[in-house]
């Protein structure tokens, strides 16, 4: 149930009306409100959280009315005004006093999950049904009344109700229960009923406790129902090996060997917990391969020649002992499955150790497999391999082993230091090489970096998180697993990607990591490239991103996060953006997205670094033609910016126009190569006045383009408000002036930096005025 907070709130509002100084952002509104007022293109809006427009008008000319409009449709609640330039004809005050309304003192029942067992059930078993209550109310549920749950099946379409009435406490405020059926108009338990359905459960259906909230007592899940076994075709029954009686030692079905194909359904002799964990009694597949207890389905599924192991659930595992390996080497180990679910994985372990998390597709159909492909290192010899189920919910045919290894994704980490390099191919990873620099003593240029890690990260650097380290409080290496572990992670903790991982986070955006919290890897660790988090196709809107930051003290350190594209017509999207101040970003690859690498906003502090820190990362290919940002500061932001590699980008940092906004940039290296349409490496747009931001320092930075005319060095597109402090750099560009000013001159010191190859000293300016 919806409790709004009211604040008691004097609002004084002066704005002059200018020209947007960046590209239009996300209109979304953060929070919870009544009534958001924004500027779209040409025109401002007032909209209602519903979605429906309250008022309309011509940005620049209706503003005073529009937010006004606003203002009046809420009696109790809240406004926002986006972030934005709005021209009002008068200075407006608003005066806005709503009481905090006392609370309702009475519980407030939901249902936060369905569960049923068996979690996989076939047509005609008995279901056990099972309800979580939680009362989010400001009071408790009375004690001797009967917290009933009704269980229906597409109402009522798919067989008889059920319920549960024997839970009689009282449960307090924020406190939780799980109840199981114990009754039906047929029994306590559902009969399945082939097919997916609707189970509904509803919580005090009779209406016997007086709630805050009478409309939120319904959960929907779906469930889907298998077909009952069949009896195989003989001419399809394998020849199974004789079966022996259970042991604590477990003892090969067959042999195995690698190079080769294994069929699950020849894992270990020794029984249940040693050749195998099943959670459910009996083989619910019903087929005489084997005469233990291990679920094995019937033969006859669309590609595949063998039974398979089917029923499966979370944490079940089969196992399969003295696996003979040829030579030491990475396989290309594909599995073959089916599920009718999204979001299905599984574990592989060797020797006791997990090497891998395999995805499996989902095929539509238990009865159609396909292919998932990983790459697994193993030593020649003996090994146990060991199959564990992270969900369930898939059924498993066999696996091959080979020895070609497929084109790998590419893992370039940068070295310290500038050179020339080849032009890569658009979706190629480069890795700059190691090629003289300015030496530690020299005060000109990235190569007086003092930071004791190398530019870029990688290798040597010093900062790592490892897998073993006491703050990490979880480890993943699947989609599920890192959402999951982002909703529980606390302030302190480290969540660990696994350095062999390939997350694909396609489909979601704007994913939110809480204040303090960690995401982590090992890139840089024994050669390491690090964990991929990664998106194959674009998601959300222009300007969304992949993490959201959504509190101070966030970090993410040693991982890989790739992008859709890494074209000049890549889609707007951002690797991560941040509403929040003390944002790090270190030892990282990104590469691949539109808009930006970071983007931090709304961080304005005198010190840079409490505004955003971001350092010793490799950020290339952010080259979208209109935008194309390694990193971006906006509305009232200030950052860091120190040690970083920087290639293949429209602008290497950039900034808004708005007040307020300013970075300070040392000891980045900015590499030769520039595809994107008139890119300068470091850039600060003009706004109000021709202002250009507040304070821009940017000292003791390699920048290695020579080239083209229009790709200089730094463009600062107005006049900033305190200064723009330009010293000790090398540029290699001597075309033209290293560093233009447009919109007015002023406020820019360019003093004691070196240009060209034999670092000719200019110890003021040049600078070339527009």
């Amino acid at each position: 149930m919806k409790k709004t907070q009211f604040l008691v709130l004097t609002l004084s509002v002066m704005l002059a009306m200018t020209a947007p100084a960046l590209a239009a952002q996300d209109q979304t509104s953060r929070g919870s409100y009544d009534v958001a007022v924004y500027i779209d293109d040409t025109k401002v809006l007032a909209e209602g959280s519903d979605g429906q427009i309250i008022s309309d008008g011509t940005a620049g000319i209706d503003d005073s009315k529009v937010i006004q409009a606003a203002m009046k449709a809420v009696s109790n609640g809240s406004v926002v005004i986006q972030a934005g330039t709005y021209a009002l004809n008068s200075p407006v005050e608003v005066r806005v006093s709503n009481p905090t309304p006392a609370p309702s003192e009475k519980p407030d029942l939901v249902v936060t999950d369905i569960s049923w067992k068996p979690k996989k059930p076939t047509a005609g078993s008995p279901v056990t049904l099972r309800a979580t209550i939680k009362n989010q109310g400001d009071a408790p549920t009375p004690a001797g009344v009967k917290h009933a749950v009704l269980f229906t099946f597409d109402d009522g379409g798919a067989g008889s109700s059920v319920w549960s009435d024997t839970h009689t406490a009282s449960i307090a405020p924020g406190s939780w229960v799980t109840v199981t059926a114990s009754g039906g108009s047929a029994g306590a338990t559902w009969t399945a009923v082939e097919g997916t359905h609707t189970v509904k459960a509803t919580v005090d259906d009779a209406s016997r406790i007086a709630e805050s909230d009478e409309t939120n007592n319904v959960r929907s899940e779906q469930i889907t129902v298998l077909k009952a076994a069949s009896t195989p075709t003989p001419t399809q029954t394998p020849t199974p090996t004789p079966t022996e009686e259970p042991s604590d030692v477990p003892k090969p079905y067959k042999a195995h060997a690698v190079p080769g194909r294994i069929n699950f359904v020849d894992f270990d002799f020794g029984g249940e917990g040693v050749a195998y964990h099943d959670t459910e009694a009996g083989n619910q597949g019903g087929y005489a391969y084997r005469t233990d207890s291990a679920d094995v389905d019937i033969g006859e599924r669309s590609g595949v020649d063998v039974p398979v192991v089917s029923h499966t659930y979370a944490g079940e595992w089969i196992r399969f002992s003295e696996v003979q390996v040829a030579e030491s080497g990475t396989y290309v180990v594909t599995f073959y499955t089916s599920t009718t679910e999204d979001g299905k994985s599984f574990s592989v372990l060797v020797d006791g150790k997990k090497v891998a998390t395999v995805e499996a597709p989902n095929t539509g159909d238990w009865y159609t497999f396909a292919p998932t492909t990983v790459q697994l290192p193993l030593t020649a010899g003996k090994h146990t391999i060991q199959i564990t189920m992270d969900t369930g919910w898939v059924d498993m045919a066999h696996v091959k082993f080979a020895t070609e290894t497929p084109t790998p994704t590419p893992t370039a980490t940068p070295t310290a230091t500038p050179t020339v390099t080849p032009t890569p191919t658009a979706t190629a990873t480069p890795k700059p090489t190691q090629t003289p620099v300015p030496t530690p003593g020299d005060k000109y240029g990235a190569g007086a970096n003092p930071t004791g890690n190398p530019i870029g990260g990688g290798d040597g650097y010093t900062d790592i998180i490892s897998r073993n380290d006491p703050r990490v409080k979880f480890i993943v290496d699947t989609r599920s697993e890192l959402l999951s572990a982002l909703q529980s992670a606390r302030s302190g903790d480290v969540i660990y990607v696994e350095g062999n991982a390939n997350i694909d986070m396609t489909g979601s955006s704007d994913v939110r990591v809480p204040a303090g919290v960690t995401i982590a890897s090992n890139r840089g660790e024994n050669g390491a490239s690090g964990g991929r988090i990664y998106q194959s196709s674009a998601s959300g809107a222009d300007w969304s991103s992949l993490f959201l930051v959504n509190g101070e003290n966030a970090r993410f350190t040693g991982l890989r996060i790739q992008g859709p594209d890494p074209s000049t017509n890549s889609p707007a999207r951002v690797a991560i953006k941040s509403w929040s101040k003390r944002l790090e970003v270190d030892n990282c690859e990104i590469w691949g997205w539109g808009a930006a690498a970071v983007n931090v906003y709304s961080t304005a502090d005198p010190d840079m670094k409490t505004g955003g820190y971001v350092h010793h990362n490799y950020i290339h290919h952010c080259q979208n033609s209109g935008l194309g940002y390694g990193v971006v500061v906006s509305s009232n932001a200030v950052c860091l910016v120190e040690a970083n590699y920087f290639d293949y980008h429209r602008h290497a940092i950039a900034g808004g126009a708005d007040a307020g906004n300013g970075y300070e940039a040392r000891y980045n290296i900015c590499g030769p190569n520039f595809t994107a349409g008139y890119a300068h490496n470091f850039d600060m747009h003009t706004g109000p006045n021709n202002a250009a931001g507040d304070k821009i320092l940017i000292h003791h930075n390699t920048f290695m383009a020579t080239g083209p005319k229009d790709a200089f060095p730094v463009f600062i597109q107005g006049v900033p408000r305190t200064g723009a402090y330009i010293d000790h750099n090398w540029f290699y560009y001597t075309q033209l002036a290293p560093v233009w000013q447009s919109n007015g001159n002023g406020n820019l010191y360019v003093t004691d930096n070196v240009i060209g190859p034999n670092k000719t000293l200019a110890k003021s300016g040049p600078i070339l005025y527009l």
